[in-house]
């Protein structure tokens, strides 16, 4: 009778013994979304220090970045301007000029000044497709992506103002290079359709090198295989990084513009060169 009762027992303990030894695990264990969390955090901090340090940082509260740009277009090849590029930023604000001089593109000009933003035209009636692209999807420039490290309303510059966020960690090969690759999620969303921003970052430097907006677009049907679905993808790449007042940031910017399918395919390149990068002059 007692070995039945201590048998009985030792069934009836061991799904508690179970729970027991599950709820310790999952006490020491950290969840994914904390797991994600201290990734992002780890991220941001060594992209910070990839910068300069917390002092160079703070000292440059302004910066102006002038050099040429070369504008292509990259599918039928009928245009190549050359011209001067300009980048200004000042805390938050920011305002890029590519300048040609010519009838036909005369050069673009973006502009975020705190409170608004301004896409120039090109003509008396329009924008150009990448003005365009900017003027509707407005988080590009008031949350300070356009331009990357380069400027300084760069938002991972002000993390502490906690309105966007970092999700999907991950690594990705791009052109053959493995890249870390996270998702912005900006602090407010345009109302113009759903883009999608993704950063990559150099998984040894932890530079900031690349970032892929991608705007999906419907024609008279939600249907993802209709035929009148465009997809819109800007690229901003960046490369030849340099030390500029005890800061490394990179001197060459390469924007790419290009739409999807192959039937209505567009693609523009802006590729800037910058000879000179000085800070706390405006």
């Amino acid at each position: 009778m007692k070995a039945n009762i201590s048998s009985i027992l030792r069934r009836l303990a061991a799904p508690y013994l179970l729970l027991v030894a599950l709820a310790t695990a999952l006490a020491v264990v950290p969840s994914v979304a904390e797991e994600k969390k201290l990734a992002a955090d780890e991220l941001l901090q060594n992209h910070l220090a990839s910068i300069g340090s917390p002092e160079a940082r703070a000292k440059a509260t302004s910066r102006l970045a002038e050099g040429r740009v070369v504008f292509s277009e990259r599918i039928q090849h009928t245009l190549q301007l050359e011209g001067a590029a300009a980048l200004l930023s000042r805390e938050r604000k920011l305002r890029c000029e590519y300048k040609f001089g010519s009838p036909q593109y005369p050069g673009e000009q973006f502009v975020f000044d705190g409170q608004k933003q301004l896409i120039a035209m090109v003509d008396q009636t329009s924008r150009s497709q990448l003005g365009n692209f900017l003027f509707l999807q407005d988080e590009v420039l008031r949350e300070g992506l356009w331009g990357g490290a380069l400027s300084t309303a760069w938002p991972l510059l002000h993390a502490q103002e906690k309105g966007f966020s970092l999700k999907s960690i991950d690594m990705r090969k791009v052109d053959g290079s493995p890249l870390q690759e996270v998702t912005y999620v900006p602090k407010r969303r345009s109302q113009n359709g759903d883009l999608v921003i993704k950063l990559y970052f150099d998984p040894e430097t932890s530079r900031h090198v690349l970032t892929i907006y991608t705007l999906t677009m419907l024609h008279g049907s939600a249907e993802l295989s209709d035929p009148n679905q465009t997809t819109v993808i800007v690229e901003e790449r960046f490369s030849d990084f340099r030390p500029v007042d005890g800061l490394t940031l990179p001197a060459h910017w390469n924007v790419r513009y290009r739409t999807e399918p192959q039937s209505r395919a567009l693609e523009y390149q802006w590729d800037v060169t910058f000879q000179n990068i000085v800070h706390n002059s405006l």
